[in-house]
Order: structure tokens, then C-alpha cells, then sequence
């Protein structure tokens, strides 16, 4: 009885969300594997540029209805990545959120960040912004990674955890 109390309460789920938040489910779980493979064969630069090919680019207004949106879509990839069978990393789960928004006119940026763990090791991340908002992560991010797309050190807190002191 539980797998079909789960199940019915995910389509209630499913059917209680917007025709238009569905298309971005929709449209995040089917970019989810096709990023991922093109990042993996292509690298990151080649797969922003193919998926730039059909966007608006920016040309929407940073107004409430935007940020509105913005969330949204925010909140919808999140879904799918959580629903996608497969475990998707960071930069995938960026880059899909990159391009739905950049499809929609709104122009966001893409951080990719290191540091070093307490055992030395090399961790890289990735997550996006707009307006200066962290979107699928903690606000916090920018703080434990240093970002390599921004000048060195802009607002970045060096923590003795990080090793990078």
C-alpha cells in the first residue's frame, strides 16, 4: 500500500503545479543527461555555446515578476534534478538552470569555484547568480570557494578549514 500511496500522492504532486512549471520540469530533466554528456565530451565552453544558439540572451528587466520567475525555474530544476534517476553533479544542475533562464531572457552567471579540504584535497564547485543572488545554492557559497571567473579574492572570506590561508 505504501508504494501506491507514494505514487499517488507524487501525480497529485505533479498535477497541482502550473502547464508552465511543468515544461520546466520537463525541459530540465531532458537537458539534465544531454549537458551532462556534452560537458564530458565537449567540455564546459562548447556546451554553453550550443545551448546560447536559441536564447534571448538578456533582455528582461531585473524587476519583481523577474525575480519571481527566476525562483521559479530556480525551484524546478531543482525538482527534476531531485526526480532524475541518475545523480547529476553541480555543474550540470548550473548549466541546465543557466540555459533555462538565458531561454527566457534573463541573463545569469555561472561561478565555478576551489578549495582545498582539511586534508589538502582539491574540491571545485559550481553555481549560478543573478543580480548578485545565489540561486541553487547557499548564499554562503561564494564564501567557502573561491571563485575562479571573478578577480582574485573579491569578496572572499579565507577560512583555516579550506587550507587556503
Amino acid at each position: 500500500m505504501g508504494f501506491y500511496r507514494s505514487l499517488r500522492r507524487k501525480a497529485e504532486t505533479w498535477h497541482s503545479l502550473s502547464k508552465s512549471d511543468r515544461a520546466l520540469v520537463i525541459r530540465a530533466m531532458f537537458l539534465l543527461p544531454i549537458v551532462a554528456t556534452s560537458l564530458k565530451t565537449v567540455g564546459l565552453r562548447r556546451t554553453q555555446s550550443w545551448l546560447t544558439r536559441n536564447s534571448l540572451g538578456s533582455t528582461v528587466p531585473p524587476t519583481e515578476q523577474t525575480r519571481a520567475n527566476v525562483r521559479r525555474a530556480t525551484q524546478m530544476v531543482a525538482v527534476a534534478c531531485r526526480r532524475y534517476p541518475l545523480r547529476s553533479s553541480c555543474l550540470p544542475r548550473t548549466i541546465v538552470l543557466w540555459s533555462l533562464l538565458r531561454r527566457g531572457g534573463i541573463a545569469a552567471d555561472v561561478r565555478i569555484g576551489a578549495r582545498s579540504n582539511s586534508q589538502g584535497e582539491f574540491q571545485a564547485h559550481a553555481w549560478l547568480e543573478w543580480n548578485g543572488e545565489v540561486l541553487n545554492d547557499a548564499a554562503d557559497v561564494g564564501s567557502q570557494y573561491l571563485p575562479f571567473n571573478r578577480p582574485p579574492f573579491e569578496q572572499v572570506e579565507l577560512h583555516s578549514s579550506c587550507g587556503l590561508e
